[in-house]
């Protein structure tokens, strides 16, 4: 992954990655996301002080900051988060990704850069990397799976 890559690990002094999916509720994003940048649970409180404590966090710090899997279509929730992060972004240089499975959607709702979207993983794309997470570096075929898959 290049959220792991040498060159981002030294360039960002804090990388987050957040899976958001479904759920753009913005006391549970921000909540999500300064537990993992601090990588320690965050209390429960109400959201202002939330965003004091992702401010605080963030400040002066360059940043990277995976919002994966958001389906958000809703303007004004993503102008709330991107208001309190963009007041963090003294430090200059901080990136925002977002994955979605709804590029068109979520890239107009954010009012972003147009989305770059990915191309259909092949059968035996899918299929390696099966066979890489399932048996690591073992090279021996399984011919039950093989025929399968």
């Amino acid at each position: 992954l290049i959220f792991k890559d040498e060159r981002i690990v030294n360039y960002f002094e804090l990388r987050i990655w957040v899976r958001v999916s479904e759920d753009f509720r913005l006391k549970r994003v921000i909540k999500a996301i300064i537990e993992a940048a601090s990588r320690h649970p965050c209390e429960d409180m109400d959201l202002e002080p939330l965003q004091v404590r992702l401010r605080d966090l963030l400040r002066r710090k360059r940043y990277l900051l995976v919002l994966d899997d958001v389906w958000i279509d809703e303007p004004e929730s993503w102008s709330q988060l991107k208001y309190v992060l963009l007041s963090c972004d003294d430090a200059k240089g901080s990136f925002i990704l977002v994955t979605t499975r709804l590029p068109k959607t979520v890239a107009a709702s954010m009012g972003t850069v147009p989305p770059h979207e990915l191309p259909v993983l092949s059968d035996n794309d899918c299929w390696e990397i099966f066979k890489h997470r399932a048996f690591g570096q073992n090279e021996v075929e399984q011919v039950g799976l093989v025929s399968t898959g």
